[in-house]
């Protein structure tokens, strides 16, 4: 009795070292794509918000899926789309219910204009990849496709959307904003993005102003000509490269009877605050300009 129960134990220990040998070989079998697959941990929010660290494998990604039939059956295609340094990448899985170990399907990625086409059989993934275009910055638009290519009376799966690319982050380069001024009329206004914007909307909140003169050769529209409060001015921005804003103000001194006019209260780009980043000692955000007006 007490050798058939040895027996028995060297038996499961066999056996539990031959499960963790297996387990180990098939972790020792990821590719540096699966790696990299698997640290795709942040989603995405827009192309201003988050840069990619060159290196790191992190990168920011969208994701979806649409289904259909097929006869009595249901499929669907799940999508994850994001961008590296150098590539766009598409990765598609592939589910038919019932299962059916036969089953499988062509599909069609489109970006764009770009075609690749892949056969995936039911529950399994393709990666499809198309390098980025020479001189790619960031926000660029990606437009993309995917579409089932079947023969048959059921109407295949369609899938479309876009994507703005992240952009490569800098190193040592942070984001900033500031402003000078000597007299709370004559203002510069400096901004310095860590990544390249294509068609930044940058606004200005003047509250008080009854006009102003561009000293800095910009092209600003306002959102009321008689008595503007908002001036924007549309344009690229460089990586790492200080871009200012000069303006000459005329404050509205009769707006009220508080002896003051608040010439500027806030700085935004793209729809996004900058008053509360690189803050002078001492305080939380750039205090507003208040001009002191004559008695």
């Amino acid at each position: 009795m007490k050798k058939t129960k040895l027996v028995s134990l060297f038996a499961a220990m066999t056996l539990l070292v031959s499960l963790t040998y297996s387990c180990a070989k098939e972790d020792q079998s990821s590719t540096p794509a699966d790696q990299k697959q698997m640290n795709l941990k942040s989603a995405y929010v827009d192309c201003q918000s988050n840069c990619i660290t060159p290196g790191s494998g992190i990168y920011y990604e969208k994701t979806g899926y649409s289904t259909g039939t097929i006869g009595a059956n249901s499929k669907r295609i799940d999508y994850t789309v994001y961008n590296t340094e150098t590539d766009f990448v598409v990765i598609l899985k592939y589910t038919r219910t019932p299962v059916n170990s036969g089953s499988s399907s062509t599909i069609k990625v489109t970006v764009n204009g770009s075609d690749q086409s892949k056969t995936l059989i039911n529950k399994t993934s393709a990666t499809y990849t198309f390098p980025l275009a020479s001189g790619w910055q960031a926000c660029d638009l990606m437009n993309f496709s995917i579409i089932e290519t079947i023969f048959n009376t059921d109407k295949p799966i369609s899938i479309s959307g876009t994507y703005n690319l992240i952009g490569i982050c800098i190193s040592g380069c942070t984001e900033s904003f500031s402003y000078a001024t000597s007299d709370n009329k004559n203002v510069v206004f400096t901004f310095v993005s860590p990544v390249s914007l294509t068609g930044a909307v940058v606004k200005l909140t003047c509250p008080h102003i009854t006009g102003y003169t561009a000293t800095d050769g910009k092209v600003y529209s306002v959102n009321n000509e008689k008595n503007p409060t908002v001036l924007t001015w549309k344009g690229d921005i460089t990586a790492c490269t200080p871009v200012t804003f000069s303006l000459s103000f005329a404050p509205d001194c009769g707006q009220n009877n508080a002896g003051f006019a608040n010439v500027w209260t806030d700085f935004t780009v793209n729809e996004d605050s900058k008053k509360d980043i690189t803050v002078p000692t001492g305080t939380t955000e750039w205090p507003i300009i208040k001009y002191s007006c004559p008695k």
